[in-house]
């Protein structure tokens, strides 16, 4: 019975090691901003900068901006601008608003 459950703990630890070292590689692994070429890297900003839209929220007469992305959605949000919402509370730190369509 004692050298089953050694066998069982030594398995489990192997497993964990093997966890570790997988989630190790996989951070390694990732690419971030200082990873893209600097010939490419204006291209990319470039990219990312085109596919989306500034707007400006107003919320009790205070004026925020806000930036959304282009696609479908909201093009047809931003067709039906300017708008008012009554919004509804959530969680204490959060508003909400169902819409029409």
């Amino acid at each position: 019975m004692r050298k089953s459950k050694k066998i069982i703990i030594g398995f489990l630890i192997t497993i964990f090691i093997f966890v570790i070292v997988i989630t190790i590689y996989k951070i390694i692994e990732k690419k971030d901003i200082n990873s893209i070429p600097p010939d490419t890297y204006d291209s990319k900003v470039d990219d990312i900068m085109t596919n989306v839209t500034n707007i400006n929220i107003s919320i009790n007469n205070k004026k925020y901006n806000a930036t959304i992305e282009n696609n479908e959605t909201s093009k047809i949000f931003i067709d039906r601008l300017p708008q008012e919402f009554n919004m509804n509370e959530l969680n204490g730190n959060e508003k909400y608003v169902y819409m029409d369509n």
